[in-house]
């Protein structure tokens, strides 16, 4: 179908005229029909929102009358207001209804259901009342329902319809106002639509003057210009109807037109083309050979080699006259060796047809050598025979030297800056050095570098410090007193100087004997004296004036890192003076600056609040909050401390008096805080803090004051027993036998106030070092036995056990003393014992030494409560030891008493698991040449690859009394295991490769003579399987105090003996 108008001319004019017009009429339609559905919705919702306000006002009138009539007949109880009333309400009703029906918004909804709410409340509520009031002639009640006709509310509902009627009209207005705005709307889209038809109109009509006006124009122009023989070229017209038609007809006439004239062109131009560029070929061959005659050497060599042409170039270059060289063979013009040789290799790919391009050496007539850039080619005829060689040389020996000099420039350059950067780094080295030896280490060691010498010294004139290189003799007095000769010069004369000798074959080594140059250079401080001496050597090279120079200056500013040392030395020794005397000072000081930052302390201040374990973190915080951080790590009143210090530091109104510290941890301590403003020029720099330890005094005091508890409570309760007996024997008439009895008790308590009063006076002898004692050699079973049955009756609880594992007991002690020390202890482990058990006493030699332990199954002594168990006057803080009471002297009589017989006492001991006191006595002198070595019953087998940990636990057993044989593997104990009679295993599970502990205990259990040695565990882990396989009751777990071990083992071989049993620490031990 478009082809078809595409064809004809006229009818695409058709065409087009029959669209203009269709697209005229829709739209005429179309805006018609949108104007007439416009005015019918308008009319439509105006209607509406008439009828509605119709309703509105109908509302508000009937509300109106409905309220009005109702005052009238609550006033004047006339009965057709009643009626009024009551016709109101209902044509309200009936309103309200019809505005229900409408389509209203959420505002005018809930208006609506306020209106009718009140309404219901209005004629439900109030009207009924009203009415009864009015029947039942009730004034009272009339005007009470008239005062509670809720006036505002009525008001409210007033204003309620108002604004729904208000609403309404501007809903009215609104419409009016949109239904204007679209006819003005509609009138712009008519404007727009009839001026998009003209546009149409436009359009089409230029596409006709371009179809059809502009190709017939450019057809007539084209023709005029082939008229006038001009050359025409005319675009191919994609087109079917009569211009297309017309358009190439005309295009092919003007291609064959010009063809005929291209021809002719064409032929001109090649005889013209040609004839040009034989004259440029000439011309070229001209310029070429006056430029290879000007610039170039160029030589012709026949197929030999031999010169057939020179040109003058290469004369005038070589000296040659041409004459002197045709004829000659150019390999023999090459005078260098090197370049002949490379020369005749390349003959053969010459001959080939392949040209060679090279750097050449060539001697002139005189002898002198230049270098040239030389280029062979070869020519060959027809039959690809070479005929003759053309050489081209271009002269390159400015551009070699040139060269040359620049190699020799960038060594001297990279020389340079080498020793640049050795200078820099000897600098940079030099100035952090803060020591004198690595000082001079650096600048002997530099200057090697530098300056290339054989051998060097610089040593120090009042000091041992010296640095050698080159130099094995070692100096066993100071290095000055070899070179007192140099240095008289250098002090006369401090200018360096050269001593040049005959070097000695030493110093020769494999070279020939040679003189050498000794360069000696003197360093001198800020006040011309001389400090140091520079010396170093030269074999067969002198010193150049420059080099002499260059190290004088470099020396020169070694005094000056000299100097800063020395300053340095000086103030390091005066801080460390202050310092080692504030670390002297019996207080602890710490000096902080106004932020707080930590400036200086001393060693008290550190062991004081025990801060070793966190001194590498420590040193990185100094800032306030870090140090008071870890400060106060161990101290008991944190809030207490950190609020006094904080107030001293940062606050003008300073805390008055010092401030009480307590600090646990490791060691117990009582420090007592005050402090001193520090000011310069009446300004505060800083706050001095002292902690004085206060510990001693601290305990004076408790001390007093237990004395005086104990005192007040020993003495007061004896004296009341005695008083109140005997004032009862004094007042009443009694039986003999009350009598006795209330003697007997006088006497009883009487005797334990003299035995209160001769254990004061005897602890006051004993530190008063007036205590006499008749000492006795004696075997000492028998006095423990002594002591044993005297408390055999005292208690039906604890069951009293010998062991007597040694037949050598001989001791040199006061016998009564010795009763007095072990009854103290067995009464001791009664008392703390309440609830029974074996108490059991050991007594066992260990080379020269007799050990006693009393064991008991009792209430055990807390571990911070043992380091002051032996404190006189000191009592365990815990309930249990409350109710059980004593005066504290005991133990601190028993520690003089044993420590008087060069012996000493000890506890170990769990809490609720029992303790064990052991005391250590001499074995008198006559018997040791029968003791035994080791006793094998009270033997220690520790199965332990640790060495560390084998040495600390063999130490803690030792001191316990048991010989202790050490196996670092399972496989060597194994082997010994049948001469092993052992007391106990300690035994580690993990032993690296081989063995592990459970391998060792399973072999153990196998031998019928050790199944029932008892075998402690120590180890890291818990393997609770193989625990319950072998009736394990617990471990020892890394890590614990090695006490704990000596404890458990002491208390199980005490109390259970050799029982075979397998035993472990818990972690919380």
């Amino acid at each position: 179908m478009p082809n078809y108008f595409r064809k004809s001319i006229k009818r695409q004019f058709l065409y087009i005229l029959f669209f203009v017009l269709l697209a005229t009429m829709i739209g005429i339609a179309a805006f018609f029909y949108m104007h007439y559905s416009t005015n019918k919705q308008y009319e439509k919702e105006r209607n509406v929102l008439v009828e509605k306000r119709g309703v509105l006002q109908n509302i508000k009138s009937d509300f109106s009358d409905m309220v009005f009539h109702m005052r009238g007949y609550a006033l004047y109880t006339n009965e057709q207001e009643r009626q009024n009333a009551e016709s109101s309400h209902a044509s309200l009703e009936n309103n309200l209804t019809q505005l229900e029906a409408f389509d209203l918004s959420l505002q005018e909804r809930d208006n609506l259901m306020r209106l009718q709410t009140f309404e219901d409340i209005y004629w439900d509520t109030y009207y009924p009342e009203l009415r009864e009031a009015i029947e039942s002639d009730n004034l009272q009640g009339i005007a009470e329902e008239v005062a509670d006709e809720r006036i505002d509310e009525i008001n409210d509902i007033l204003r309620v319809t108002e604004n729904l009627r208000q609403h309404n009209e501007d809903a009215v207005t609104e419409l009016h106002n949109e239904f204007m705005q679209d006819n003005t709307q509609e009138s712009y889209m008519l404007f727009l639509f009839v001026l998009l038809i003209f546009g149409i109109l436009l359009f089409f009509n230029r596409q006709f003057t371009r179809n059809i006006g502009k190709p017939l124009y450019d057809l007539s122009i084209a023709s005029y210009d082939v008229a006038q023989g001009k050359n025409v070229t005319i675009a191919p017209l994609d087109r079917n109807d009569e211009i297309g038609i017309l358009s190439d007809a005309f295009r092919e006439m003007t291609k064959r037109i010009r063809n005929r004239e291209q021809n002719l062109s064409e032929k001109n131009t090649k005889l013209t083309e040609q004839q040009e560029q034989l004259e440029s070929f000439v011309n070229d061959l001209r310029n070429l050979n006056w430029a290879l005659n000007e610039s170039s050497m160029v030589l012709v060599l026949d197929e030999k080699g031999v010169v057939k042409q020179v040109n003058e170039n290469f004369s005038s270059t070589s000296l040659y006259p041409e004459k002197e060289l045709i004829g000659r063979n150019f390999v023999g013009i090459i005078a260098h060796e090197e370049n002949t040789t490379e020369v005749r290799k390349i003959f053969p790919e010459l001959f080939k047809g392949q040209a060679w391009s090279g750097t050449l050496e060539h001697r002139k007539k005189d002898g002198t050598s230049y270098w040239v850039h030389a280029t062979i080619v070869p020519y060959s005829n027809e039959e690809q025979v070479m005929e003759q060689l053309i050489v081209i040389e271009q002269d390159i020996t400015r551009i070699i030297e040139s060269e040359k000099m620049l190699r020799d420039s960038l060594s001297e350059t990279e020389e340079t800056k080498q020793g640049i950067e050795r200078m820099n780094r000897m600098n940079n080295t030099l100035s952090v050095t803060m020591e004198k030896q690595a000082l001079l280490n650096t600048i002997i060691k530099e200057l090697a570098a530098l300056y290339q010498y054989d051998q060097g010294i610089i040593f120090m004139t009042e000091t041992p410090e010296y640095a050698a290189i080159g130099i094995t003799k070692q100096f066993d007095e100071p290095v000055a007193a070899h070179f007192q000769t140099v240095m008289q010069r250098l002090e006369e004369h401090p200018q360096p100087y050269v001593l040049e000798r005959q070097a000695d074959k030493e110093e020769a080594g494999y070279r020939e004997a040679g003189m050498s140059e000794d360069l000696h250079i003197p360093v001198q401080n800020s006040a011309g004296e001389l400090v140091a001496v520079f010396i170093c050597t030269r074999f067969q090279r002198p010193f150049r004036d420059s080099e002499k120079k260059e190290m004088n200056w470099i020396l020169k500013r070694l005094s000056l890192f000299l100097d800063k040392i020395e300053s340095y030395e000086l103030t390091e020794y005066n801080r460390q003076l202050n310092q080692d005397i504030i670390d002297n000072v019996n207080e602890g000081i710490q000096f902080v600056s106004n932020t707080g930052d930590l400036l200086q302390y001393n060693a008290n201040w550190q062991a004081y609040l025990q801060l070793d374990a966190v001194q590498s973190r420590r040193e990185a915080c100094n800032d306030y909050g870090s140090w008071m951080e870890y400060s106060k790590t161990y101290i008991d009143n944190q809030e207490e401390y950190e609020a006094y210090v904080k107030q001293a530091i940062f606050e003008e109104a300073q805390p008055e008096g010092g401030l009480r510290l307590r600090v646990s941890g490791m060691h117990n301590k009582m420090l007592l805080l005050y402090h001193v403003s520090i000011k310069r020029h009446d300004e505060k720099i800083g706050t001095l803090f002292v902690y004085r330890d206060i510990t001693a005094e601290y305990e004076v005091d408790q001390m007093k004051s237990n004395l005086v508890s104990t005192v007040s409570h020993e003495l007061r309760t004896p004296l009341a027993s005695v008083l109140g007996y005997t004032e009862l024997m004094i007042t009443k008439d009694l039986k003999p036998e009350r009598q006795a009895r209330y003697l007997q008790t006088i006497h009883q308590e009487a005797t334990r106030l003299t035995n209160l009063i001769n254990d004061f006076l005897d602890l006051q002898r004993m530190e008063a070092g007036k205590q006499e004692y008749v000492k006795e050699k004696q075997h000492f079973t028998p006095i423990v036995e002594q002591v044993i049955e005297n408390f055999q009756s005292t208690s039906n609880k604890h069951n009293l056990v010998l062991q007597q594992n040694s037949a050598y007991d001989h001791v040199s002690v006061d016998r009564d003393k010795m009763i007095q020390v072990l009854t103290n202890l067995l009464s001791n482990a009664i008392k703390f014992s309440p609830e029974g058990g074996d108490v059991v006493v050991s007594v066992q030699q260990q080379e020269h030494q007799l050990f006693v332990h009393i064991s008991d199954e009792g209430i055990g002594i807390p571990d911070q409560e043992l380091g002051r168990l032996f404190q006189k006057f000191n009592r365990l803080d815990n309930s249990s030891s409350r109710k059980i009471g004593g005066t504290g002297l005991g133990l601190a009589i028993c520690k003089e008493i044993v420590e008087a017989h060069d012996g000493k006492i000890m506890v170990r001991s769990a809490e609720g698991e029992g303790s064990v006191f052991s005391i250590v006595l001499p074995m008198v002198e006559a018997d040791k040449q029968f003791l035994p070595e080791v006793e094998r019953g009270r033997q220690i087998i520790l199965l332990e690859d640790d060495r560390s940990l084998a040495l600390l636990l063999e130490d803690e057993l030792k001191d316990a009394g048991f010989a202790v044989s050490r196996f670092i593997t399972g496989e060597a104990l194994i082997k010994q295991l049948q001469h092993l009679k052992p007391a106990a295993f300690v035994i580690d599970l993990m032993l690296g490769e081989g063995l592990d502990g459970w391998d060792v205990i399973h072999e153990i259990k196998q031998h019928p003579e050790l199944k029932q040695i008892p075998i402690f565990i120590s180890s890291a882990i818990q393997e609770m399987d193989k625990a319950k396989h072998y009736q394990i009751n617990h471990y020892l777990i890394k890590p614990y105090p090695p006490n704990k071990l000596s404890t458990v083992i002491l208390q199980s071989i005490l109390q259970h003996g050799n029982k075979g049993f397998i035993a472990y620490k818990k972690e919380e031990e």
